[in-house]
């Protein structure tokens, strides 16, 4: 993997309770219930690294295409998720968690997606200093939208309809990252995480 960083830790978000007023001043992503990871991609290899620094690639095999599908090194942050007819189910990902060497049949029984949702590097170029809206353009020319790898939409502003589709589709909540926000790796800055509330 030269050329690239060996360890980016990723930006964390801080929990609200409510959505904030200037709501518009945001992106907003749906919050998926999976296992956040940093995707390493070079030379034909994929490291994925845990948010404790663990090294996950052996435990899902399946994400290896994902080398064959960005023509540079990249640095990638995202989320693995299992799926249950169609929603996130971390039990089923729990089944997959400490296995190193997962066979066929665990496989089939627990496939796993990888949610994509920030472009860290590319190539030799940093985006860390770049704003949200722009590391954003840059990975949707990545054109990462074939299982097991996604880009998920984000929504400038319209956060409460997101926070309602989130209800909808039996989710954990919605990341807000401000429009201009820099990634600032292992730290709480200014990403925040609201929270669906259960009546």
């Amino acid at each position: 993997m030269a050329g690239l960083p060996h360890l980016i830790r990723p930006m964390l978000a801080s929990l609200r309770h409510a959505l904030p007023e200037d709501e518009e001043s945001y992106g907003w992503e749906l919050k998926w219930d999976g296992l956040r990871a940093i995707a390493y991609v070079s030379e034909g290899a994929v490291r994925l690294v845990s948010r404790n620094d663990k090294e996950m690639a052996a435990s899902y095999p399946e994400l290896a295409v994902l080398a064959d599908r960005v023509g540079t090194p990249v640095i990638l942050d995202g989320e693995i998720v299992a799926l249950r007819e169609g929603r996130p189910d971390f039990g089923l990902l729990q089944s997959r968690m400490h296995v190193q060497q997962p066979d066929d049949k665990l496989i089939r029984a627990a496939p796993v997606q990888l949610y994509v949702f920030d472009l860290l590097y590319r190539g030799d170029d940093s985006l860390l200093g770049q704003p949200y809206t722009r590391r954003r353009a840059e990975l949707e020319k990545l054109g990462l939208n074939a299982d097991p790898v996604h880009t998920p939409p984000w929504h400038r502003g319209e956060a409460a309809d997101v926070l309602a589709d989130s209800i909808a589709k039996g989710l954990e909540g919605v990341v807000g990252k401000p429009l201009t926000s820099l990634y600032h790796p292992d730290q709480r800055r200014d990403w925040i995480k609201v929270k669906n509330v259960k009546q």
